[in-house]
C-alpha cells in the first residue's frame, strides 16, 4: 500500500473537521480521487469487470475536476458513486457499517450532511417504503406508506440514489435504501432535497396528514418506538425476529420439521460452531425430523470459516438432504459470508431457496481493507477476495428463490412469516427427476427473475 494511505484517524478526522460546514472543500481534496483510483486498481481482485478501466478514469477526472466546487456532503456522495463502478457490496465507503452483521448502520461524519439524520427509519417491503421507527414526536407515521419523497415518487426516489449505493445486485440496495434516506446529506447530494438542512416532506398514502410529515434533520435520536411495538410488548415476533442468538434450533411440533435460525457468520459465545452443528444433527436423527428448514434473512454475513461444519453436516444428513427435505429461507439482507453458505448448500445439497433474493451473487467479493485517503480523512473499503461458490460460469446476480415469498409490510407488522408458511405448505413433485447438486445453479427456477420483488 502506498505510504500516503498510512494516515492516522486523529489527522484525517482533523483535516476533515476543519472544513466549515456551510464551507466547499478545500482544492486539494481532489488529490484523493487518484489515490483512490490507485487503491482500487492494485487491491481489488477485478475491478473493470463491470465497467471499462476507461469509464472508471473518465469518471475519477471528472469528479477530480469538480471537486473544489463540491459542499462536503456531496464530495462524500460522489466518492459513494464511484467506487460504485465496482459494482461489489464489500467496496464502500467505511461510513457504511454492518452492526454485528445484521443491522446496516452509518457512522456519523464530520461535516456538513453526514452528520445528522432524519428522526424516522423507513424499510422496503415488497409493497412498498414503509415507516418503521421514529422518534417519539414523530409516531403518528408508523406503519404509513410513503408514496414520494419532497413530491418524488418512491421508486424514482429510489433510482435516484441507487448510484450512490455499493451493491452487488439490487437486492443490496434495495436493502440499503432506506439507511441512504435516512441521511440527509445523501437526500441532498440525490437531488431529493434542495440542502441538507432541508426538511424531508413524505407523501404518505392513506387517510389523513400525520403532523410530522415534514421531518427536520437532527444530530440524533436517543429514544425509538417501532411501528412492531404491540408484537414485541405481547411476546408475539415470528421466530426470526425473536430469536437473538447467533446460532439457534428448535423442533416445530406437529411438522416434523428442525427450524434452524443463524443471524450472523460469527463465532458462538457458548460453544465452538462445530459443536453446534453436531448437537443440531444428533437432534434431526434423534427426533426423525424429516425436514429442515436454514434461516439466513438478514445474516449480514462474517467469517467463510465457520461455514464448513454446518456444510459437511448437511451433505451428510440424508434424513434431509433430499428434494421436499432442506429449505433455505434468504432476503436482501442475506449477505456475505451468509451467501457463501448459501451458495455451499446449492451446490452440494438439493435445497430449495424461500423467500426473496439474498443481497449477493454466489460468487463474488469480500474481505475489504480499509484505506484512508489522505487529504480529506475519508475511510474506503475494498474488496481483496474473490469468493467461488457456485459454477465459474454462472452468472447470476442472485439465487432466484425456488419458492418465492415476499413480506409485506401487513404480514411483518402482524408477525406472520410467509416464507415458513410457504415451506410447510410444500409438496413435492415426486415426478419431477432429481438432479445433481453441482448443476443446481441452472435449475429451471433460475432462468427468470422470478419477481417482481418489491411494487413501489
Amino acid at each position: 500500500m502506498p505510504t500516503s494511505f498510512r494516515v492516522t484517524a486523529i489527522f484525517a478526522a482533523t483535516l476533515a473537521a476543519a472544513v466549515p460546514m456551510s464551507a466547499q472543500v478545500p482544492a486539494s481534496w481532489a488529490r484523493d480521487i487518484p489515490e483512490l483510483l490507485a487503491a482500487i486498481d492494485s487491491i481489488h481482485p477485478s475491478p473493470y469487470r463491470r465497467h471499462s478501466r476507461a469509464t472508471w478514469e473518465q469518471a475519477a477526472r471528472e469528479l477530480q475536476a469538480r471537486v473544489p466546487s463540491l459542499h462536503y456532503h456531496e464530495f462524500v456522495a460522489e466518492l459513494s458513486r464511484l467506487v460504485a463502478l465496482a459494482a461489489d457490496g464489500h467496496t464502500r465507503l467505511g461510513q457504511v457499517r454492518l452492526v454485528n452483521h445484521q443491522r446496516v448502520a452509518f457512522e456519523p461524519g464530520p461535516g456538513e450532511g453526514m452528520d445528522v439524520e432524519y428522526p424516522v427509519e423507513f424499510d422496503v417491503f415488497s409493497d412498498g417504503l414503509f415507516v418503521v421507527r421514529a422518534s417519539p414526536g414523530h409516531a403518528d407515521l408508523l406503519g404509513r406508506k410513503i408514496t414520494a419523497v419532497n413530491g418524488v415518487g418512491t421508486a424514482e426516489a429510489f433510482e435516484r440514489m441507487r448510484p450512490y449505493i455499493p451493491a452487488d445486485n439490487e437486492a443490496w440496495q434495495w436493502h440499503l435504501f432506506p439507511r441512504y434516506l435516512s441521511s440527509p446529506g445523501f437526500v441532498a447530494a440525490a437531488g431529493l432535497a434542495p440542502s441538507p438542512s432541508a426538511p424531508l416532506r413524505l407523501s404518505l398514502s392513506g387517510a389523513g396528514e400525520p403532523s410530522g410529515s415534514a421531518l427536520a434533520p437532527v444530530d440524533s435520536v436517543r429514544e425509538w418506538v417501532g411501528a412492531d411495538r404491540a408484537l414485541r410488548a405481547a411476546g408475539r415476533l415470528p421466530r426470526y425476529r425473536a430469536i437473538e442468538d447467533r446460532y439457534a434450533f428448535e423442533y416445530l411440533a406437529g411438522s416434523r420439521t428442525v427450524y434452524v435460525r443463524i443471524r450472523e457468520i460469527q463465532p458462538m459465545t457458548t460453544e465452538p460452531v462445530a459443536q453446534f452443528a453436531g448437537r443440531l444433527f444428533g437432534f434431526v436423527d434423534s427426533a426423525a425430523a424429516d425436514r429442515l428448514v436454514l434461516d439466513l434473512r438478514g445474516n449480514g454475513g462474517g467469517n467463510n470459516y465457520l461455514n464448513q461444519p454446518l456444510v459437511h453436516g448437511l451433505i451428510r444428513a440424508t434424513r434431509v438432504n433430499r428434494p421436499g427435505g432442506l429449505f433455505i429461507i434468504t432476503d436482501r439482507g442475506t449477505f456475505s459470508a451468509a451467501v457463501s453458505l448459501l451458495g455451499d448448500l446449492e451446490r452440494n445439497t438439493h435445497a430449495l431457496v424461500v423467500g426473496e433474493p439474498a443481497g449477493a451473487p454466489p460468487n463474488s467479493y469480500g474481505d475489504s481493507r480499509r484505506i484512508r485517503l489522505p487529504e480529506s480523512g475519508v475511510e474506503v473499503r475494498i474488496s481483496t477476495v474473490f469468493w467461488q461458490h457456485s459454477d465459474p460460469r454462472d452468472p447470476r446476480p442472485w439465487i432466484v428463490p425456488d419458492l418465492v415469498a415476499p413480506l409485506r409490510f401487513a404480514d411483518w407488522a402482524a408477525g406472520r412469516d410467509p416464507a415458513l408458511e410457504a415451506i410447510l405448505a410444500y409438496q413435492p413433485n415426486a415426478a419431477e427427476p432429481i438432479r445433481s447438486p453441482n448443476t443446481n445453479w441452472r435449475r429451471a427456477t433460475q432462468r427468470a427473475p422470478g419477481g417482481p420483488y418489491v411494487v413501489w
